[in-house]
């Protein structure tokens, strides 16, 4: 879908984070429809022991807000 066409910029984002900071990190992804599949490999490509990650379901935080992504 469209939402897994931001995992690979995500993915490097975060890695990037990673790479130039040793301090702990803590990021919320707001997922508007990542599939298992994609949590999975943005878990994998982040292996590192200070960083925590909150999966925020849009739709559980936006209601009824129209949602897209193109």
């Amino acid at each position: 879908g469209a939402e897994s066409s931001y995992v690979l910029p995500l993915a490097v984002t975060v890695r990037s984070a990673l790479e130039v900071t040793k301090r702990p990190l803590e990021i919320l992804v707001l997922d508007g429809g990542l599939t298992a599949q994609d949590r999975q490999r943005l878990l994998e490509s982040w292996p590192s022991a200070r960083l925590q990650v909150h999966w925020l379901a849009v739709k559980d935080q936006l209601g009824e807000l129209p949602v897209w992504a193109e």
